[in-house]
């Protein structure tokens, strides 16, 4: 049971927790700056999704299929771009996964896909797994400030 004195309690932090905290947040600024930098590419993403679905329209596929594929994949990269300040490795991992699929499957349509846009391919992939690597030391970094005694809003506010 708790003790009803220890409610709402700050203790300050030592010399040494004070260092720990202030390297934290230097990580944590390098961290959330790659996750802007994969926000962005979620961004490029919807755009080049409007701009592949432009060009389908010319091409002699059914124009309700491909307006139908482009509102459930921007569907997915809003969601992700909506759900990264909750979850951001989750986000980053479904887009990921969306991303790959969709050019897995264009592949199987149209060989010829694979090699075009290879290296905005690659750059986008890039950076995608970079998010998620920084995700995750997001993670490790929120339950570190966590057993210095910051709370997750309290450390990203700092940032």
């Amino acid at each position: 049971m708790e003790n009803i004195l220890d409610q709402d309690f700050q203790r300050e932090r030592t010399e040494a927790e004070q260092s720990e905290l202030n390297l934290l947040l230097v990580d944590l600024r390098i961290c959330m700056e790659k996750i802007r930098q994969g926000r962005i590419a979620l961004y490029v993403m919807i755009g080049f999704t409007v701009l592949g679905t432009v060009l389908g329209l010319t091409s002699e596929i059914e124009w309700l299929f491909v307006f139908l594929e482009a509102a459930v994949v921007i569907g997915i990269y809003l969601f992700c771009i909506y759900y990264l300040a909750k979850n951001p490795l989750v986000s980053f991992i479904v887009a990921l996964v969306t991303y790959l699929g969709m050019n897995i499957l264009y592949g199987i349509i149209e060989p010829s896909n694979i090699a075009k846009g290879i290296l905005v391919k690659a750059i986008i992939v890039y950076y995608l797994i970079q998010s998620i690597t920084y995700s995750v030391r997001l993670r490790d970094y929120i339950r570190r400030g966590h057993n210095l005694g910051v709370e997750r809003e309290d450390l990203l506010t700092m940032v």
